[in-house]
């Protein structure tokens, strides 16, 4: 009878230490898919070519440059702007970080998004002749950008 018992108990202790090594496999398998699926993440916004500039209802396709600055704003994403007007051709925002700036001459066209000294966002809807240096991150097309910032008072989203 003592070694039935012995035999039950090992067995038991047996399947036991079997759902311990299933539950750990389990448990380094969700940890090893949510690190895969963060780099995913993280590899999506690095190598990003475009991102969504909503503008009041209007959803705009911001084409970026391939530079250090742009790299620099995608990890912000998503970005709320709150912008001002200025000059009658431009909307502006101040951005919490600065980003890598390589602000050099430029010529300004309608669309241009650029960056002022590391840490003004700037949004042109016209073309401008400028003295002024900036860092470009990219281009909006659309004819409607103009009024679009107009009637949405300057706030903005970026994203993804």
């Amino acid at each position: 009878m003592k070694r039935i018992l012995i035999a039950c108990l090992c067995l038991l202790l047996m399947s036991g230490c079997t759902t311990t090594k299933t539950k750990k496999k389990s448990v380094a398998q969700s940890t090893k898919d949510t690190n895969s699926s963060q780099n995913v993440k993280v590899e999506e916004k690095s190598s990003a070519k475009t991102i969504k500039v909503k503008i009041g209802s209007q959803v705009f396709k911001m084409t970026l440059e391939d530079n250090e600055s742009t790299q620099s704003l995608l990890s912000l994403l998503p970005l709320e702007l709150s912008m001002a007007s200025l000059n009658n051709n431009e909307y502006y925002a101040e951005l919490d970080n600065s980003l890598n700036a390589h602000d050099q001459s430029v010529t300004i066209k309608a669309g241009d998004v650029m960056l002022y000294k590391g840490n003004v966002l700037v949004i042109f809807y016209k073309d401008v002749k400028t003295s002024y240096k900036y860092t470009k991150l990219g281009h909006i097309d659309g004819d409607a950008l103009a009024d679009a910032l107009k009637k949405a008072d300057g706030e903005a989203t970026l994203s993804l």
